[in-house]
């Protein structure tokens, strides 16, 4: 699937984080001893006039299609 800039934000929605360098969400993950920890993921990011979705955004966004 092609993502664009509107649809991950409309995906996202207050998860979502508009930066500098592009659309960072606050996500849980599991840390090395098994516990729940914060990180940010950097989904995407424009280059010019493209948007581009980062590995780690193509991860995060897909499992979650409705």
């Amino acid at each position: 699937m092609v993502w664009s800039y509107e649809a991950v934000m409309e995906k996202l929605g207050a998860d979502a984080q508009v930066t500098a360098g592009g659309i960072i969400v606050l996500a849980m993950v599991e840390g090395e001893d098994g516990a729940p920890r914060y990180k940010h993921i950097k989904v995407g990011y424009f280059d010019e006039f493209s948007f581009h979705l980062t590995p780690e955004g193509r991860e995060y966004l897909e499992p979650n299609i409705e």
